[in-house]
C-alpha cells in the first residue's frame, strides 16, 4: 500500500466530524478493544540482528496474521524493548541514515600521527628519553581512539508510520553488522506491503484505526505523547490536503 490515498465528499464528511466530535481522543483508546494475544499469532519467520559490539540483540518475529513483535535485549539478557506492531499501520520504504563519528576519528588520525613523529624522533638519543613515551602514550590512545570511533558509528533504519510518520521500528547496525541488517529490510518490508494488501479501501476507517495505533503505542511506552500528538495531528491533516 503506498502513502497517497485516494479521498472522497463523504471521507470528508467523515474527518470533519472526527475533528468535532467532544473527546475524540479518549474516544479513540482502546479500553474497548482486545488486546493482542501472541497464543493465537502463527510464526512466520523470525530474524536476528545481534550487535556484539554493543551487546544489543534485536529479534524479529514476523506473524502471519499481519503483526510483528520487535524485541531488544542487552548484555546479561537485560529487556531494552519489547512491543507488538500492526503492520498494515507502517510504511514499507524505510528511513536509513549513516553516523559516523568523524570527530573521535579526526581524533585518532591526529594521535597516530604524532605516535609516527615521535618514534621517528626516538631514532636520535638526545630526544629518545621524551619521544620514546610520547610514542607510545599517542599510540595507545589512537589505538583508544578508533575503537571508540567503529563502536559510535553505526547505520540507522528507521520504519515510519504510514500517515502519522511516527518511528516505530528504529533498527542499530555497527561496524561489522550493517550487511546483516541489510539483508533483514527485504523481509521486513514484504511483510509490512503484505499486510497492507489485506487493507480495504475505506480510507476514514482506515486513518481513524492507524489513530488508535498510535495510542495504543503510546500507552505501551513506544511513543511518547509528543510523538502520538504528532502522529494523529498528521493523520488528521491528510484529509486537509485533497480539501
Amino acid at each position: 500500500m503506498s502513502g497517497a490515498r485516494t479521498f472522497n465528499a463523504e471521507d470528508m464528511a467523515n474527518a470533519e466530524h472526527l475533528v468535532l466530535e467532544t473527546g475524540v481522543h479518549e474516544r479513540l483508546q482502546l479500553e474497548n478493544e482486545p488486546p493482542l494475544d501472541e497464543r493465537r499469532l502463527t510464526v512466520e519467520r523470525n530474524m536476528e540482528l545481534n550487535d556484539r559490539a554493543r551487546g544489543i540483540k534485536t529479534r524479529l518475529v514476523i506473524y502471519q496474521e499481519g503483526v510483528l513483535r520487535v524485541r531488544q535485549t542487552q548484555r546479561k539478557k537485560k529487556e531494552l524493548k519489547s512491543h507488538l506492531l500492526l503492520l498494515r499501520y507502517l510504511d514499507p520504504v524505510p528511513s536509513a541514515s549513516e553516523h559516523r563519528a568523524t570527530p573521535v576519528l579526526y581524533g585518532a588520525g591526529a594521535c597516530a600521527g604524532v605516535a609516527a613523529l615521535a618514534f621517528v624522533l626516538a631514532q636520535f638519543a638526545p630526544v629518545r628519553p621524551v619521544a620514546l613515551p610520547l610514542g607510545i602514550v599517542a599510540l595507545t590512545a589512537g589505538l583508544v581512539a578508533g575503537v571508540l570511533a567503529a563502536y559510535l558509528s553505526h547505520r540507522r533504519v528507521t520504519f515510519y508510520t504510514l500517515h502519522g510518520r511516527s518511528a516505530a521500528i528504529d533498527l542499530k547496525a555497527g561496524f561489522g553488522y550493517r550487511r546483516r541488517l541489510r539483508a533483514m529490510l527485504p523481509t521486513l518490508s514484504a511483510a509490512i506491503s503484505k499486510a497492507a494488501a489485506a487493507v480495504s479501501d475505506d480510507t476514514a476507517t482506515f486513518l481513524r484505526e492507524e489513530m488508535r495505533e498510535h495510542y495504543r503505542l503510546r500507552s505501551e511506552g513506544i511513543l511518547t505523547t509528543e510523538a502520538c500528538t504528532k502522529g494523529t495531528g498528521r493523520i488528521l491533516a491528510r484529509f486537509d490536503e485533497t480539501a
